[in-house]
Formats: structure tokens, C-alpha cells, sequence
């Protein structure tokens, strides 16, 4: 998906954490992940990206649309580091 033709949408999980939300032509995608204890901790504005399996292309085209920067923090999710992004201007 290319996150050109598709709109940013803001919400929040039921923990209160950012989930960041892609829709477009397939419909709605989630760049984010949370992570239970560690993602309310985080600067507002900030969020954990799920940037492995089938996210890979989406967070690619994500990172590109210059959105995001990132913040350097990276979160332990099972066997992989999410990184913490930031929605620019937030």
C-alpha cells in the first residue's frame, strides 16, 4: 500500500496508547503495535511501529512519506524491537 493514496487516522487502543491507522485502497491498515505496559509510557505523539511480517512494506512506505520521525527508542516485542516513531508537528 502506498501510503500516498491513503488517509493517516489517529485513534487510541483500549489501553489509551496511539494506534496509527492507514486507509486506502484495501481498506484500513495498522502501522502500529502495542505493546501492554510500555507503549502508555511514551511521549504523545509517539507510538510502536510493527514494521516485521506482513507490515514490512507499510512501515517502508510510511517511513518514506516523511510523516514520521524517528525517535531512537526501541521497544522488546517477543523476538523483535518495534521502533518508536513520532507523527511530526504532533
Amino acid at each position: 500500500m502506498k501510503t500516498t493514496d491513503s488517509r493517516l487516522i489517529e485513534t487510541r487502543y483500549a489501553d489509551g496508547a496511539l494506534c496509527v491507522m492507514f486507509t486506502g485502497e484495501y481498506g484500513p491498515q495498522r502501522l502500529s503495535t502495542n505493546i501492554e505496559g510500555l507503549s502508555k509510557k511514551m511521549q504523545p505523539g509517539t507510538f510502536a511501529v510493527k514494521n516485521w511480517s506482513e507490515n514490512v512494506a507499510l512501515a517502508r512506505d510510511a517511513w518514506v512519506s516523511g510523516l514520521f520521525e524517528d525517535t531512537g527508542i526501541t521497544l522488546p516485542t517477543g523476538y523483535v524491537q518495534a521502533p518508536v516513531w513520532k507523527i511530526k508537528g504532533y
